[in-house]
């Protein structure tokens, strides 16, 4: 038996990859009336830093939902602003209003309290992982 190549490999999970984030979006346009989110930021023993998001809500149909929306490389100095930037990509690419956002989980960090804060211009009703 023949092993399939690396670049065949590669493009079968680029594909699957591209079909769950379709069947992700479609979930959030069709059941997510609101949703809380969740992000952290950490660095590797190499000292790449790297930034989660994920999202959490309850469907109409009272089912739990929990998706980790991205786990992003974050370069250069890592100020409020910047966070902020990489949170508002996200929620651009995933289609989420901002006004939907109910909950923010976070770490106590300074930045990232700012980085909330100015994402959604109001005071989120947050709460600090410890």
């Amino acid at each position: 038996m023949k092993l399939p190549s690396r670049n065949t490999n590669k493009k079968k999970i680029v594909e699957e990859a591209s079909e769950i984030r379709a069947r992700m979006k479609t979930c959030l346009a069709d059941k997510c009336s609101f949703f809380s989110c969740t992000s952290d930021i950490w660095s590797s023993r190499t000292m790449n830093a790297y930034m989660a998001f994920t999202i959490h809500f309850l469907s109409m149909d009272f089912c739990i939902h929990n998706f980790t929306l991205a786990v992003k490389p974050i370069f250069g100095k890592h100020s409020g602003d910047v966070i902020r930037n990489y949170m508002q990509e996200l929620i651009d690419d995933w289609d989420l209003p901002k006004e939907k956002i109910v909950k923010m989980l976070r770490d106590s960090g300074s930045k990232m309290v700012k980085a909330c804060k100015s994402l959604l211009n109001r005071e989120v009703d947050s709460h600090e992982s410890h």
